[in-house]
């Protein structure tokens, strides 16, 4: 089974580790001899329809594939990307599960206690998480952990992130950097629970999938 994502690093250490805490038996499977489970990516979402395509033509029966994809949804009202709906439809139109990420991006699912564990991570990263932790839930989802906020927001990150001070945005346009996801490779601490609490269902959705494939 592949699993196509728009990352293989940051999206794959993604799976793998929600996985390894959610679903023991699934990650026996992956770590069978054969490689039963790979992933698969193009260096983003703009190939993924095609892809598809591609990988279906190129078989007489479904292939056995999952798609991951960031809503990249800037709200919790908000819509997902053109890419993701794109990506969803292909995907319906040939029986392909998608998974469209309910929150932000992968990112976003990082438990604190990953978060506070990152190596070498410096002052700036205390003080991000410090500001971090004053957000509300859905102010988390949707918040772009790697690039942080944007001087001049959209219209829907001006109502979600309206009651934050001052002080605080110019400490979250700094985000967490490009390679915050490495903190999926932190094994140190378990975070079952913490998961299960920030995923409020969605990763299980996702797994699921997953497992459907397996």
């Amino acid at each position: 089974m592949v699993i196509l994502v728009e990352n293989r690093d940051s999206d794959g250490s993604f799976v793998k580790r929600i996985i390894a805490e959610l679903d023991r038996s699934l990650n026996r499977v992956w770590h069978q001899t054969g490689d039963p489970i790979r992933f698969d990516s193009l260096g983003g979402a703009g190939q993924m329809c095609n892809e598809i395509d591609r990988r279906n033509r190129a078989v007489s029966y479904r292939p056995r594939l999952v798609a991951i994809i960031d809503s990249d949804r800037k709200g919790p009202d908000d819509l997902e990307s053109d890419a993701a709906r794109k990506l969803k439809r292909k995907c319906e139109s040939l029986g392909v599960p998608c998974w469209v990420l309910a929150k932000r991006e992968a990112e976003n699912y990082l438990p604190r206690a990953l978060l506070v564990e990152r190596p070498d991570a410096g002052v700036d990263h205390a003080r991000m998480i410090e500001v971090w932790d004053r957000l509300t839930d859905a102010q988390k989802d949707f918040f772009d952990m790697k690039d942080g906020l944007r001087e001049a927001f959209s219209e829907t990150e001006l109502e979600l992130f309206e009651g934050v001070s001052r002080a605080d945005r110019a400490v979250l346009t700094r985000g967490f950097g490009p390679n915050v996801y490495a903190c999926w490779n932190i094994w140190s601490v378990q975070v079952r629970s913490e998961l299960r609490t920030r995923g409020l269902g969605d990763l299980e959705r996702g797994i699921a999938l997953i497992r459907k494939e397996a």
